[in-house]
């Protein structure tokens, strides 16, 4: 007939020695169960990790844009500290430097808004995220 020793969908192959042995099917809910909680433990690491990233992302484009703004600044000083050297009027050059101050403060108060503005649209998007898996409902992009 055949080889009695072939695996069936009703009977499993044999083992040769040195093989594991298969889990029997009513360890197969609790094994579930198991991978299920570490994919959940995993999808919030991640979630956590990716939070982080975001966080750091804004931090350095923050960074970066105060560095711009006080590089432009420093670039205009020293254009307008060079041209009062060369004999230009004085009230001039103090006029000069007032609107160059002036204009460097109104830089940091917009970048001070778009580090609130992307602070609250990340606590928005946390708060949403909250609310979906308190209601059970799918999380949104």
């Amino acid at each position: 007939m055949g080889d009695s020793s072939a695996a069936t969908p009703l009977r499993p192959r044999s083992l040769s020695s040195g093989e594991e042995t298969p889990r029997p099917f009513s360890s197969l809910s609790a094994t579930s169960q198991e991978i299920l909680e570490a994919c959940e433990r995993w999808a919030t690491e991640l979630r956590a990790t990716r939070r982080d990233l975001q966080h750091a992302q804004d931090e350095l484009t923050s960074a970066k844009g105060v560095s711009d703004i006080l590089f432009n600044l420093v670039e205009k000083m020293w254009a307008l500290l060079c041209a009062c050297r060369n004999g230009n009027d004085e009230k001039l050059s103090q006029s000069t430097l007032g609107v160059l101050l002036d204009a460097a403060i109104g830089h940091l108060d917009v970048q001070s808004l778009r580090e609130a503005y992307e602070r609250l649209r990340r606590e928005n998007q946390q708060l949403r995220s909250l609310l979906a898996a308190a209601t059970g409902q799918a999380e949104p992009c």
